[in-house]
């Protein structure tokens, strides 16, 4: 990782780097859900949608050319979509929410506690 962040010289510029990286991850795991599980196809499209939005973003905001001021705001805008947006559109349309996974939940508290 060390070298692939080598040639990005402001820290500001390297999170947005690593969060455009996290936010591919999510956009290729969450087309596989839509395309592999039909019951969550709708939650899958959101996600993916959301999430190429953001991914948009922090691909602008990592380039050199661009100002502190305007990267934290693509920063604040980029995360709208996902965390707001999605949220908003899942919690509203019966057929984007899915049923709750207790093991998968209890799993993934337990690594946020570890």
């Amino acid at each position: 990782a060390i070298y692939v962040l080598d040639p990005i010289a402001e820290s500001g510029h390297r999170f947005s780097f690593a969060f455009l990286v996290s936010r591919v991850c999510l956009v290729a795991m969450y087309g596989q859900v839509a395309l592999l599980v039909p019951r969550a196809r709708v939650f899958g499209k959101i996600a993916v949608v959301g999430n190429t939005i953001s991914a948009i973003l922090f691909a602008v905001a990592t380039l050199p050319h661009v100002p502190d001021g305007v990267m934290i705001l693509l920063w604040i805008i980029a995360a709208y979509p996902v965390e707001l947006g999605w949220m908003t559109i899942m919690y509203t349309l019966p057929e984007a929410s899915l049923p709750i996974n207790v093991e998968h939940m209890s799993e993934r508290y337990g690594l946020f506690v570890m």
